[in-house]
């Protein structure tokens, strides 16, 4: 059980790079990507947090890029400019 134990500790050390795709191989650790695949498929802790990293890492990407702006809806120009109308901000010829 030990030995299984110290292999998950290595892992531990790794899961970060392997969920990143940046798992060199091998790495200092002597680890490759395809030893790490397989001890996260069959170790159920492992995979439980290789998952949860890719998870944390989706939802980051998710709020840093939320893809292209879109702007305020066309329809909102002419609620301003009412608006600033009615208050007598702009006149008629003005805008």
């Amino acid at each position: 059980m030990t030995c299984l134990i110290q292999f998950c500790e290595r892992i531990a050390q790794e899961i970060q790079s392997y969920v990143d795709g940046q798992l060199a191989s091998p790495n200092g650790a002597g680890l490759d990507r395809e030893s790490i695949e397989a001890h996260v498929r069959a170790c159920t802790f492992c995979g439980a947090e290789a998952h949860r990293l890719a998870s944390a890492r989706d939802m980051v990407a998710g709020a840093v890029s939320p893809g292209p702006s879109q702007g305020p809806p066309p329809t909102i120009w002419n609620a301003i400019e009412a608006s600033l109308r009615a208050d007598g901000l702009i006149r008629d010829g003005e805008a």
